[in-house]
């Protein structure tokens, strides 16, 4: 099951059955990011996650008194920065180009984001029906498109992550301990539910604002720039929940652009794939190369009149052998 399909599936059975119980509580958003920057422009992977408190039903765990939480649902997104414009990055066109066997793309993660020798490498598995389609690909921002790397991430070196963009330093909103492949990353912790603090799985900030602004600076000198990526709403609650849409929203000079396949992917199909695996979501996983390459073999195996040949020497030495013919 993908990604998005559980997180649909979550949201419809809390909505079900945990609306009335859980709406006085309140909820937890965490949102981590990383700015990725090789000096010049950044990709920043974004993920918002939704947290309650856990106490399900038939469990005996009263609500009020719950003492720990647990998450009901999240979104990731990638975003790349050229040093003055973001732009929301939609994979779904070039998805569905390199893998025709699926039209939709439901959700991706992001693993990784590396700057090697002029160009970005990324390492997604993404999510369409029933299945998870892994790789590294080579991605160019002056065209937006993506284009499979005959490359392992393991193989592939670190590359360099920049702590400034155009000589603008960067500074992050929270910064934590954890990094995003090298890159140091902001993890917030939001509510505006006091009593969420009791069973709060992080180090929670209580606000006093139903919109909460997600952002970076970048400064140089006395000169401070703030990049705002999204914006959450805190007031949303059980009760009038009804879908990611209502708890966050991206700002509106955020640019939203369909990554395609690079056109030298186009002209040359029988390219290899590289590293791209296949995993369908079934009760046993099959994973496949996405783009098989050619496996015949030059030997001969034995099979029709000369294995008939073979039998027929076997029967004839036995019977030579036993009664002296």
């Amino acid at each position: 099951m993908s990604k998005l399909v559980s997180y649909l599936f979550l949201h419809m059975l809390a909505l079900i059955l945990f609306s009335p119980l859980v709406s006085a509580q309140g909820e937890i958003l965490e949102v981590k990011y990383a700015v990725m920057s090789n000096g010049s422009d950044a990709l920043i992977p974004l993920e918002i996650l939704t947290y309650v408190p856990y106490c399900p039903p038939l469990s005996g765990i009263d609500c009020d008194n719950a003492t720990t939480g647990e998450v009901l649902g999240g979104d990731e997104y990638l975003i790349y920065f050229n040093g003055s414009k973001l732009y929301l990055l939609n994979f779904t066109p070039a998805f569905t180009t390199l893998y025709p066997n699926y039209n939709s793309l439901l959700d991706l993660q992001l693993h990784g984001a590396r700057f090697v020798k002029g160009s970005w490498y990324l390492n997604i598995t993404f999510y369409p029906p029933m299945a998870e389609v892994s790789g590294v690909y080579r991605f160019n921002p002056d065209k937006f498109c993506i284009e499979p790397a005959n490359i392992s991430w393991f193989q592939l070196s670190t590359g360099e992550i920049k702590g400034e963009i155009d000589d603008w330093r960067i500074v992050l909103q929270s910064k934590s301990f954890e990094n995003w492949d090298h890159a140091n990353a902001s993890d917030l912790w939001v509510t505006m539910s006091k009593t969420a603090l009791r069973w709060s799985p992080g180090p929670t900030e209580v606000v006093n604002s139903s919109v909460f602004p997600v952002y970076f600076i970048l400064k140089k000198g006395k000169q401070v720039r703030n990049i705002t990526l999204v914006y959450l709403n805190m007031n949303v609650t059980r009760d009038n929940f009804t879908g990611p849409a209502e708890s966050f929203w991206f700002p509106e000079d955020i640019k939203i652009v369909n990554v395609t396949v690079c056109k030298s992917i186009i002209t040359t199909p029988n390219e290899t794939m590289g590293h791209t695996t296949v995993r369908e979501n079934t009760t046993t996983p099959i994973e496949k190369t996405a783009t098989p390459t050619s496996t015949t073999k030059t030997g001969k195996s034995i099979c029709g009149p000369g294995l008939i040949v073979i039998i027929a020497l076997c029967i004839a030495l036995l019977l030579k052998r036993r009664y002296g013919i």
